[in-house]
């Protein structure tokens, strides 16, 4: 990513590379020091504007890529506070934080396949994107609880082929971007949209991108329904019979996030509230920070509790309206 980045600014002859270098080494270095919650932040707080105001004169796609090398370095700092960010943010803008989200989720499952940093850039930037002809329309969406109009499911069914035409107006002109722009809701039976691509006519990257926006989608609540427990859509992806989605993809997806994915608010059988902050030696043992006593107090310093222990495992995943406590992801993650 860094490479990339630098020797975009060279070759827009904007800088001499003694000045790119160094104030790029200055960037970096401020990155290093930062939370993966503060860089994730800072991309909430950029994405933001770029989605609603796309203009080409910003030279939008350096902007998108230097928010692709932020996420990416959150997660490389820890993936586990970034993945737990997902289930955490609840008091954002959604088709920010959506696309975010699922940028993350497709890091995730890239990385653990071994693409390199700019193939695995692409693919991010096409997730933050992917909705960028309908952020609006999401808007409204969120908190509509009437049947779709006519004319809004006109919008969603065009909204991946608009996308990708606005992109190009952006300059934007990376394959591996647009194709997912375009095919993020091609399934692999035939049932998606718009273009009714089918198995091997839709490429990898879009695939990861297509999986990661539907798990992301189902934690996430709506006017007219709860958001849906992460274990519970996890295993609905594991055990997915239509073959519409890829399969090896979501096993890749269940292994890395774990049964109880970190942000899971989970009840222990010692009866403490917990969040989970990473996975655990077992798949159905994760590792979390105790947040409520036994006795419902709700503590001032989480305690760790490795959920292997007799007594300590796990008895239910709760919802964090369930929970109704107050979060410091900071804390949790031992950031303070």
């Amino acid at each position: 990513g860094s490479d990339f980045q630098l020797s975009a600014l060279l070759d827009r002859g904007l800088y001499s590379y003694g000045i790119a270098k160094e104030e790029y080494e200055i960037e970096r270095a401020s990155e290093d020091t930062r939370t993966p919650f503060d860089l994730i932040d800072k991309v909430y707080e950029q994405l933001e504007n770029y989605l609603y105001n796309p203009n080409p004169k910003q030279n939008f796609n350096e902007k998108i890529k230097k928010l692709c090398r932020l996420l990416q370095n959150a997660c490389s700092k820890d993936t586990n506070a970034a993945i737990g960010t997902i289930l955490l943010c609840t008091e954002c803008n959604y088709p920010v934080v959506h696309s975010i989200h699922s940028a993350i989720v497709a890091e995730v499952v890239l990385k653990s396949l071994g693409w390199a940093d700019e193939e695995r850039m692409s693919v991010l930037a096409g997730a933050l994107t992917m909705n960028i002809a309908m952020v609006r329309l999401q808007d409204t969406l969120h908190t509509q609880r009437t049947p779709l109009s006519e004319a809004q499911k006109t919008e969603i069914h065009d909204h991946p082929n608009k996308g990708t035409a606005l992109l190009k107006q952006m300059y934007i002109d990376d394959n591996i971007w647009l194709d997912i722009v375009s095919q993020h809701h091609e399934l692999l039976d035939g049932s998606g949209y718009h273009l009714k691509l089918k198995s091997d006519s839709i490429s990898q990257p879009s695939r990861i991108v297509t999986l990661a926006d539907i798990y992301c989608a189902k934690i996430s609540s709506r006017a007219y329904r709860e958001a849906l427990l992460p274990n519970i859509v996890l295993k609905e992806l594991f055990l997915k019979k239509e073959h519409c989605i890829d399969t090896e993809y979501a096993k890749l997806l269940v292994k890395k996030l774990g049964v109880y994915p970190p942000g899971t608010f989970v009840q222990l059988n010692s009866n403490e509230t917990a969040v989970v902050i990473r996975v655990g030696k077992e798949a159905h043992c994760p590792v979390v920070q105790s947040i409520i006593s036994s006795r419902g107090a709700v503590l001032t310093k989480p305690v760790e509790r490795d959920t292997c222990h007799d007594g300590y495992q796990v008895n239910k995943v709760i919802s964090r309206k369930e929970a109704n406590v107050q979060i410091n992801r900071s804390l949790l993650w031992g950031y303070i």
